[in-house]
C-alpha cells in the first residue's frame, strides 16, 4: 500500500502540471513529458519551502496539497482553453495528447519498470546501515518532521542543517502528502530517483534524435523514444571498464569476490593520485585514492546523497538547455519601443522556469549549479554565434535576468548557508599572496602539483564515451560545409602541439581531452556559415558537441585545480566533477553512437561505419558487466530479501532499541532534544549506526558524527571548536553521579530526554569506528542510575535494557 501511495503521488504531480510544461517547453520534441514528474514535484514545493524558509510553519501537507491543486487548475484551464482555440502553428495539448499516446504508454512504462525493478533489487539491501546512508537518513527524518526551514540538524542540537538540504525536502514532502515513515520514504525516493532519471536520459536524448532525424514532424514517435533508452542505459546503468578488465584478468575470482573488496566497490576507485613532492607531503606519503563513482555504483550502494537528488534535475537542465537553443526565447530584432529591451512575457515565463530549476541546482548539490547554468547560457547564444549575428540588447537582459532569478529564488538558503569549502593549503609566495584577487582564488582553488591522471585510469573511467566523441567529431568535421574543407596540414600541426604540451606536463588527459576540444573549436568554425545555420541535423550536432566538449573540458580542468575543502586534495573534486560529466556523456555520447551506427548520411568513403559499430558493441558489452556481477555480489546472489523499512533491521535484531527508537520518532516533537551516546562518523556497532535514536526519529542529539559536523561547519571555525567540548560534556552527563552537574549540562544543551541503551550500557565495539571519534558509551551503573532519582522515565522496554528519562 506504501508503494501505490507513493506511485499515485507521483503520477498525479506529473499529470497535474504537465499542461504548465507543455506551453513552457515548445522546443522539446516530447513538451517536457519525460521530465514532467520531477519538475512538478519541484514546481509544487518550492513555494512552500520558500515560505518556511522565511521561519514560517508552512511546510505542511495542506499548504503542499493547495499549492499543487492550484497549480494543476491553471494548467488544465489554459490546456482548455487552447483546445477551444488553437493555434495555427501548433498541436493543442489535447490533440498533442492523442496523436502521441504511444509515446506516452511506453514513457509510463520506462518509469514504473525502471521503479519496480530497482525496488526489487532493493529488497536485498533495505537496511538504512554504512557509509552515509545514516547521515542521509538523518536528513531526511529531520526534514519530514519540520514545518521551518532549514531542517534542524539531528546531529547537533540548537543548530540547523548546514547543507544541501533540498532534494532531502522534495522526498520529504512526497512522505508527508503520502503519510509513509520516513524509513521507507528513503527506499521509496531511492527507486523514485532512480526511475526519474533513467526516464530523464532516455527522454533528453530521444529529444535529440527527433529534433536531428526528424525536423518537420511535431509529434513524438515512441520509436525514437525507444532508441533513447541507449542514453538511459549510459547513464543509469552502464559501469565503467574496472570491472571488465577485472574480470579478464582474474577469471571467476573477480565474479564470485565480495562485493566490498572486489570490483562492486572497486570501481568508483579508480583514479589514484600519488607522486605527491616530499617537500610539501613529507616522504612517505602514500598514494591517495579519489571517488570515481557513477550512477549504478551509486544506486546499487544505496546512498541517498545530495549528487543523486539533484540527478533528475541535472536532465531537466539539459532539457531546458535544448529547449532554449531549439526555440530561441528571443526570435527577432524588434524596431523599437520596450520591447527593444526585454524577452516577452512568455519568454520570461521560461526564464523564469530556468532561473527555478538550476538556480535550485545549488541548494540541492551545488557543484552543479556552474557547469548546467554555462550550458543553459551558451546553449542560448551558441546559434547567434554560428550564425555570426551580434547579441542584442535584450539578450543580455534576459542573460543578467536569468542570472538574477537563479540566485534571487534562493536568497533563504543563500542567507542561512555557510559554504563548506575554504582554506589556503600551500602558501603563496608574498608577492602574489598580496593580489586580492588571487588570494581569494586561492582560498577555494588550489593547484594540484602532484602526479597527473594516467592514460590507463583515464580509458578506464571514459573509454566508450571518448571513442564516440572522437569518431563522430572527426566525421563531422571531415563532412562539414562545402565551403570549408579540413586543412590536414594545420590540424596535424595543433594535434601534435597538444602532444607535445602534455608530454612536458607529464599530463595525459591534457592530450585525450584537448583533442575533444580542438575538434570542437574546429567545427564551430566552419559552421560559422549560412548552410550550417539552415541545417536541422548539423544545429543539433553542434549541441552534442557543445556536451563533449564542456565535458571533457571538465575533466582537463581537474588534472591542474582542485576545490580546497577539509581533504586537502582533490578527491572530492573528481568526484563531484566526474559525476557531471558522467550525465553529459551519457546523452552526448549515446547520440554519437546511434548518428555513426544508423542513420547518418551514408557515403562510399564510411566504410569505417561497419568497425566502428563492432566496436561500439563490443564496448556496450564490457559497460554491462558492473551491472550485472555487482549486482549479483551486492544482494549475495539475490538471498534473504527484506522489508522496504530501512529500519526493520534493527527490529530483528535489537528488538528494544528498535521499540525505543519508535516510541521517539511516534511521540516527541521535532524540537525535542535527546542525549544519547555522541557517535562516530562512520560508526557502527552491534549492527546499529551510531547516534541511531537522532538518525531514525528525526530529533536532535547535542553531538552526532563529529567529523561530518566538522566538514559541514568548515566554515564555521569557531562552531567546530566546540565540537570536542560538546562530545565531552555528554558524556559527561552519562558518567557522573553528581545530579547537579547533569542538570548544568542538561541546561546547557537544552537537553528535553536521556536515552539510556545498548550503546550507553554496553560501549562500542572497537571495529568500524572513524578517526574521529571520541570515547563514548559503556558508562559506569551508578552514573546510568542517577537518572532515575532526577528525572522521570516515560519509556522502558520489555526486557529492562532501554529506558528514556524525561525532565521534570
Amino acid at each position: 500500500l506504501a508503494v501505490i501511495r507513493w506511485l499515485l503521488a507521483l503520477e498525479l504531480l506529473g499529470w497535474g502540471l504537465y499542461p504548465l510544461l507543455y506551453f513552457l517547453m515548445p522546443g522539446l520534441r516530447d513538451r517536457g513529458l519525460t521530465i514532467s514528474k520531477p519538475l512538478a514535484l519541484l514546481l509544487t514545493v518550492f513555494p512552500v519551502w520558500f515560505i518556511a524558509a522565511l521561519g514560517l510553519p508552512a511546510f505542511v501537507t495542506p499548504l503542499l496539497i493547495t499549492i499543487f491543486v492550484a497549480l494543476s487548475v491553471l494548467g488544465w484551464l489554459l490546456a482548455w482553453r487552447d483546445h477551444r482555440q488553437p493555434r495555427s502553428t501548433d498541436h493543442a495539448f489535447f490533440s498533442f495528447l492523442r496523436g502521441s499516446w504511444r509515446y506516452v504508454i511506453l514513457a509510463e512504462a520506462i518509469f514504473l519498470l525502471s521503479f519496480c525493478g530497482y525496488l526489487l533489487i532493493r529488497r536485498y539491501n533495505p537496511q538504512i546501515l554504512g557509509t552515509e546512508k545514516p547521515m542521509e537518513m538523518a536528513f531526511l527524518a529531520a526534514a519530514t518532521r519540520d514545518t521551518t526551514m532549514p531542517p534542524h540538524d539531528p546531529w547537533l542540537s540548537g543548530y540547523t542543517i548546514n547543507y544541501y538540504y533540498l532534494g532531502y525536502v522534495l522526498i520529504a514532502a512526497l512522505t508527508k502528502t503520502t503519510a509513509i515513515s520516513s524509513s521507507v520514504a528513503f527506499n521509496l525516493g531511492l527507486a523514485t530517483i532512480f526511475a526519474l532519471a533513467l526516464l530523464g536520459g532516455t527522454g533528453v536524448l530521444a529529444n535529440l534524435l527527433a529534433l536531428a532525424q526528424q525536423p518537420t514532424v511535431r509529434l513524438p514517435r515512441a520509436s525514437t523514444l525507444a532508441a533513447g533508452l541507449l542514453g538511459g542505459y549510459l547513464l543509469m546503468l552502464a559501469g565503467n571498464m574496472y570491472a571488465t578488465r577485472d574480470i579478464l584478468e582474474h577469471g571467476r575470482a573477480a565474479i564470485d569476490n565480495w562485493w566490498w573488496g572486489g570490483l562492486g566497490w572497486k570501481s568508483s576507485r579508480v583514479v589514484i593520485d600519488s607522486g605527491f613532492p616530499p617537500a610539501i607531503f613529507g616522504p612517505n606519503t602514500a598514494p591517495s585514492e579519489t571517488i570515481t563513482e557513477f550512477p549504478y555504483f551509486s544506486f546499487i550502494l544505496g546512498d541517498l546523497h545530495a549528487h543523486i537528488l539533484a540527478l533528475p534535475y541535472t536532465l531537466i537542465a539539459l532539457s531546458l538547455a535544448l529547449d532554449s537553443y531549439v526555440a530561441p526565447l528571443i526570435t527577432a530584432d524588434v524596431a523599437g519601443g520596450w520591447r527593444r529591451f526585454f524577452p516577452s512575457w512568455h519568454a520570461l515565463l521560461r526564464l523564469a522556469l530556468a532561473a527555478l530549476v538550476i538556480g535550485g541546482l545549488y541548494a540541492l548539490n551545488s557543484w552543479d549549479l556552474p557547469t548546467y547554468a554555462g550550458i543553459y547560457l551558451l546553449a542560448g547564444a551558441l546559434p547567434l554565434v554560428v550564425a555570426q549575428r551580434k547579441l542584442q540588447p535584450r539578450h543580455w537582459i534576459a542573460a543578467a535576468l536569468f542570472l538574477t532569478g537563479a540566485v534571487g529564488f534562493y536568497l533563504p538558503f543563500y542567507a542561512r548557508f555557510t559554504s563548506l569549502v575554504g582554506g589556503q593549503v600551500f602558501d603563496l609566495p608574498p608577492a602574489i599572496a598580496a593580489i586580492p584577487l588571487v588570494s581569494k582564488l586561492s582560498a577555494i582553488l588550489g593547484l594540484v602539483i602532484w602526479g597527473k591522471t594516467p592514460a590507463d585510469q583515464f580509458f578506464t573511467v571514459y573509454l566508450l564515451p571518448w571513442l564516440a566523441a572522437l569518431l563522430f567529431m572527426v566525421w563531422r568535421w571531415y563532412n562539414g560545409p562545402r565551403q570549408a574543407k579540413p586543412n590536414f596540414t594545420q590540424a596535424s600541426l595543433f594535434v601534435l602541439a597538444i602532444g607535445l604540451v602534455a608530454t612536458l606536463l607529464q599530463m595525459p588527459v591534457c592530450f585525450f581531452a584537448g583533442l575533444i576540444l580542438l575538434l570542437a573549436g574546429a567545427i564551430l568554425r566552419q559552421w560559422q556559415r549560412e548552410e550550417a545555420a539552415r541545417d536541422p541535423l548539423a544545429t543539433i550536432d553542434l549541441f552534442v558537441i557543445i556536451l563533449f566538449g564542456s565535458a571533457f573540458a571538465l575533466v582537463l580542468v581537474t588534472e591542474v585545480f582542485f576545490i580546497h575543502d577539509i581533504f586537502g586534495n582533490r578527491m572530492n573534486t573528481i568526484f563531484k566533477v566526474y559525476y557531471q560529466v558522467w550525465t553529459l556523456l551519457a546523452v552526448a555520447g549515446g547520440y554519437a553512437i546511434i548518428r555513426i551506427v544508423r542513420w547518418q548520411p551514408r557515403r562510399r568513403s564510411d566504410q569505417w561505419r561497419i568497425p566502428a559499430t563492432l566496436l561500439f558493441i563490443l564496448l556496450l558489452v564490457a559497460t554491462s558487466a558492473y551491472p550485472i556481477y555487482s549486482t549479483r555480489a551486492r544482494t549475495e546472489q539475490f538471498l534473504n530479501a527484506g522489508s522496504l523499512d530501512g529500519l526493520d533491521f534493527i527490529r530483528h535484531e535489537q528488538p528494544a532499541e528498535w521499540a525505543g527508537i519508535t516510541w521517539v520518532r511516534d511521540n516527541l516533537p521535532a524540537s525535542a532534544v535527546v542525549a544519547e551516546a555522541p557517535g562516530c562518523s562512520y560508526g557502527e556497532a552491534r549492527g546499529m549506526p551510531h547516534d541511531r535514536v537522532a538518525t531514525f526519529a528525526g530529533v536532535s542529539t547535542p553531538l552526532g558524527w563529529g567529523g561530518h559536523e566538522a566538514q559541514w561547519r568548515g566554515g564555521s571555525p569557531q562552531l567546530v571548536a566546540t565540537l570536542g567540548p560538546r562530545g565531552e560534556a555528554i558524556n559527561r552527563l552519562y558518567s557522573t553521579v553528581d545530579p547537579a552537574e547533569a542538570t548544568a549540562i542538561l541546561d546547557r544543551y537544552g537537553i528535553d530526554y536521556v536515552y539510556v541503551g545498548l550503546f550507553e550500557r554496553a560501549g562500542y565495539s572497537v571495529g568500524g569506528i572513524g578517526a574521529d571519534c571520541r570515547a563514548g558509551g559503556g558508562y559506569p551503573a551508578a552514573g546510568l542510575a542517577k537518572f532515575a532519582t532526577m528525572m522521570e522515565q516515560v519509556f522502558r522496554s520489555q526486557d529492562g535494557t532501554v529506558t528514556i528519562y524525561q525532565r521534570r
